[in-house]
C-alpha cells in the first residue's frame, strides 16, 4: 500500500554546485553502500543518501533523459521508498513508498517515471505487471511514445499493454523480461517461449499487429540492440549467432520473415557486443573485433571483421560512447590481476580495417563513459575507483576499489 505522502527530506552534501559549467555527473554506491554523485570537473560531490540506507537492489539508481535529476529507491526492509534527487540543489523528495513486488524505475522520453506494481504510484506512469529494470538490465518496457508497455502479466506470460488499460497476451516468457524498442517505429523486440517450451524471437509491430517469429532449436534467443534511427535489428538466432535484420516492413506487410532471412554479422562466440558508431565491436575470446554494420547489406561481414586487440581480459566490459570505445587489456598474463591496462579506441577506424588501440591508464580497470566520450569511470588497482578526464588522463577519486559493486553500476547522466 502506498502511503499518500509526499515528504522532502534533508540529504548530507557537500556545499558545492552541481553541474558546473556543464560537466558529466556520475552517480554510483560507495563502498559503504551510500549513493554518491560526482562531477567530471571535481566540483561536484554530493552525498545523496543517508547513513545506513541501503539502495534496491532491482529499483536501483537511473538518470533521467535529460540528466537533471535522479530517481534511486531506498530499501526499507518491508518496502521501497522512491525517492527523486536534484544535482543542482541537492535536494531529495520522496515521490511515495511501495511494499511488495515492485519493479521499473525507468524513464518515459517526457520524463515520467514507469513503474510495475499493484497500486498507483503518485505522478508515475503504473503498470499492472512486471516491467524491465533499467538498472539490472537493458529492457526497456515503455515505447518510445509512451503509449504501450511490455511486461510480465501473472508472472508468466509476456504481455503488451495498450494506452486503453488492456492487456494482450504474447507468450509465455523465459527467464527475464528483455523487450527493446525502436527508436524510429512502434516495433518491440523480446524473447520468450511457445506453449510447448521451444524458444522464439519476435518483433511486433504494436500498431497494427504485424509479426516477425522465429522458432526453433534449444537455445534462448534474444534480441541484442537496435541500430539507431532504424528499424534495424540485431539479435541472436537459434544457433547463437547474431544476425542483422531490417524489420521496418513490419509498418506495412513483409513478403517474407525478416528474421529467418537477416544477415549473419558475428559469430556465435561473440561478447559483450555493442554498437559504436557504424560499426559493431564486441570480443571473441582474448580478441576485440569489429565489423562495420554495412557488412551486412554487402554479405562480406567476415571479410570484413577487424582484429582491434589480442590481449583483451575476459570479464571485464567494452564500453561504448558514439565512436568512442575503452576496454580492458593486459600486456603478457591474462590472469595476472595487477596486469590491467585501460586502452581506447575511435571505432570509425573499423571501416578502413586499420586500428591502432590508445593506452590510457596503465594498471587499471575500465568502466562506463559519460555520453559525451569525454570521461570514465576505471578502476586504478591500489588506488581505488577514479574518474578518469579523458582529455589529459587526469583523476579525481570516487571510492575504494571493487569492479563488481562500483564499474558494474555507475551511471552518468
Amino acid at each position: 500500500m502506498f502511503r499518500k505522502l509526499w515528504i522532502l527530506l534533508l540529504a548530507l552534501a557537500l556545499v558545492v554546485p552541481a553541474q558546473a559549467q556543464g560537466a558529466p555527473l556520475v552517480a554510483f554506491t560507495n563502498s559503504s553502500g551510500q549513493l554518491i554523485v560526482a562531477g567530471a570537473d571535481g566540483v561536484t560531490r554530493w552525498i545523496v543518501t543517508n547513513p545506513g540506507e541501503t539502495i534496491d537492489p532491482t529499483l536501483g539508481y537511473t538518470w533521467s533523459p535529460d540528466g537533471t535529476r535522479l530517481f534511486f529507491a531506498v530499501d526499507l526492509g518491508g518496502g521501497v521508498s522512491l525517492r527523486m534527487g536534484d544535482p543542482a540543489t541537492m535536494a531529495v523528495t520522496e515521490i511515495g513508498q511501495a511494499a511488495g513486488d515492485v519493479s521499473g524505475g525507468q524513464w518515459a522520453d517526457n520524463g515520467t517515471l514507469v513503474f510495475g506494481s499493484d497500486a498507483a504510484v503518485p505522478g508515475t506512469i503504473t503498470l499492472n505487471g512486471t516491467v524491465g529494470s533499467p538498472y539490472t538490465q537493458m529492457a526497456r518496457s515503455l515505447s518510445p511514445d509512451g503509449n504501450n508497455a511490455i511486461l510480465l502479466f501473472g508472472g508468466r506470460d509476456i504481455a503488451l499493454q495498450r494506452p486503453d488499460g488492456s492487456v494482450n497476451p504474447l507468450g509465455p516468457n523465459t527467464s527475464e523480461l528483455n523487450a527493446m524498442w525502436s527508436d524510429t517505429a512502434p516495433i518491440v523486440a523480446f524473447s520468450g517461449q511457445t506453449s510447448d517450451g521451444t524458444p522464439n524471437l519476435m518483433a511486433f509491430n504494436v500498431n497494427n499487429d504485424q509479426v516477425a517469429m522465429l522458432v526453433g532449436g534449444s537455445l534462448p534467443m534474444e534480441p541484442i540492440a537496435w541500430v539507431p534511427n532504424s528499424a534495424s535489428l540485431l539479435y541472436r538466432d537459434t544457433t547463437g549467432t547474431i544476425r542483422f535484420a531490417d524489420v521496418a516492413c513490419l509498418q506495412s506487410t513483409c513478403s517474407n520473415n525478416p528474421l529467418e532471412t537477416g544477415a549473419q554479422i558475428l559469430p556465435a562466440s561473440a561478447q559483450n557486443i555493442a554498437i559504436a558508431g557504424n560499426a559493431v565491436v564486441y570480443t571473441e575470446g582474448t580478441q576485440l573485433k569489429g565489423v562495420p554494420i554495412a557488412c551486412a547489406q554487402s554479405n562480406d561481414c567476415g571479410t570484413r571483421t577487424v582484429i582491434i586487440d589480442s590481449q583483451v581480459t575476459s570479464r571485464t566490459g567494452v564500453f561504448v560512447a558514439g565512436n568512442h570505445v575503452v576496454y580492458t587489456g593486459f600486456t603478457s598474463d591474462a590472469n595476472n590481476p595487477s596486469d590491467r591496462h585501460v586502452r581506447a579506441l575511435d571505432a570509425s577506424c573499423i571501416a578502413s580495417g586499420n586500428c591502432q588501440p590508445t593506452p590510457l591508464v596503465n594498471g587499471a580497470i575500465a568502466g562506463p563513459l559519460s555520453d559525451d566520450g569525454s570521461a570514465m569511470v576505471a578502476d586504478i588497482i591500489g588506488a581505488g575507483v577514479h574518474i578518469v578526464n579523458l582529455g589529459d588522463l587526469s583523476t579525481l577519486y570516487l571510492t575504494d576499489s571493487g569492479y563488481s559493486d562500483v564499474l558494474a553500476t555507475a551511471r552518468w547522466n
